[in-house]
């Protein structure tokens, strides 16, 4: 799902790290013209054991804790 700031379009993304249940995650946007890895990379997000797109529970977590980034209407 692309979501649309002030800033341009984004996808989110969850970087996976830990055990076998991923007790770790950081969730972060990507805009759609690149890509997950090249983004972690950008942001310094290393050592993940996998990145999936967020779940809709991430990505409204992510957005309380972001009021900054408020979505257009």
């Amino acid at each position: 799902m692309v979501y649309t700031f002030k800033d341009g379009q984004f996808r989110f993304y969850t970087a996976l790290y830990g055990s076998w249940n991923h007790d770790r995650r950081i969730v972060f946007r990507v805009r759609t013209d690149t890509t997950p890895k090249k983004r972690a990379c950008e942001k310094s997000i290393k050592y993940y054991d996998r990145l999936v797109p967020s779940s809709m529970q991430e990505i409204s977590a992510w957005l309380r804790g972001h009021l900054e980034f408020a979505m257009k209407g």
